[in-house]
C-alpha cells in the first residue's frame, strides 16, 4: 500500500501490484531481452487512480548473413504524464485524467557491401512508430496555466549510406555519407536530406 498526493493536496491510498517478466537470450546469430512489467494500480478513495499500466522495453539484434547483413529492433511502451505536470515522478500517482500510454518501436536492417579489397559501402534503413492513446487531446497544463495541443502518431523513416575507403596513408581515409530522414504526423511533416 502507499499513499499519495493528488491535486487540490487531497491525499489517497493505493495499491500497486507490479509482476516483472524478464527474458534474455543470445545465440550465434540472434540476440535480445524482454522486459515486461505491467502495474495493477487499486485505491478504495479516490477511483480515478485505478488503472493497469503496460511497462515494457525490448531491445534485440539479428544476424542475417554474416559480416554482411544485420537487423536490429527495439521497443517501448510506459505512461507518461499527458500535461507534463508530474515529470519522471512515480507513475503509480498520475491520476487517469492525466495518464496518456505511449508505443514505440524501430526496425532497422543494415548492410556492409565490399566493392575491392579497399572499398566498402555501409546501407542502414530505420522505420520507428510512436502511437499514443488515453488523454491525446488538447489540455491546460497546470503549470503555465496555457493550452498544450493534442498529441499524436508519428512516422519517421531514415536512410544511411556511406562508402569508406581503406587508408590511403597513415593520415588519409576517404568517406562519403549520405543520410536522409523522413517525419511525418497528422498536420506536421518533415523531411530532412543532408
Amino acid at each position: 500500500n502507499n499513499a499519495a498526493n493528488v491535486s487540490g493536496g487531497q491525499s489517497a491510498l493505493f495499491t500497486t501490484v507490479a509482476p516483472d517478466l524478464f527474458v534474455s537470450g543470445q545465440s550465434a546469430r540472434l540476440q535480445g531481452i524482454l522486459n515486461f512489467n505491467p502495474n495493477f494500480i487499486y485505491s478504495p478513495d479516490n477511483h480515478s487512480l485505478n488503472q493497469i499500466d503496460l511497462n515494457a522495453t525490448t531491445n534485440g539484434s539479428a544476424i542475417i548473413i554474416p559480416d554482411r547483413l544485420f537487423f536490429d529492433e527495439q521497443g517501448l511502451i510506459g505512461s507518461n504524464s499527458r500535461s507534463g505536470f508530474r515529470g519522471l515522478d512515480n507513475n503509480s500517482v498520475i491520476p487517469t485524467s492525466d495518464r496518456v500510454q505511449q508505443y514505440l518501436y524501430s526496425l532497422s536492417p543494415y548492410a556492409y557491401i565490399p566493392f575491392s579489397r579497399t572499398t566498402d559501402l555501409e546501407l542502414r534503413y530505420r522505420f520507428s512508430q510512436v502511437a499514443f492513446t488515453g488523454n491525446t487531446g488538447p489540455v491546460v497544463s497546470p503549470i503555465t496555466n496555457q493550452l498544450l495541443a493534442p498529441i499524436t502518431n508519428a512516422t519517421q523513416q531514415e536512410g544511411f549510406a556511406k562508402i569508406k575507403t581503406a587508408a590511403l596513408s597513415d593520415r588519409t581515409l576517404l568517406s562519403f555519407t549520405a543520410d536522409d530522414a523522413d517525419y511525418s504526423a497528422p498536420g506536421t511533416p518533415f523531411s530532412s536530406p543532408n
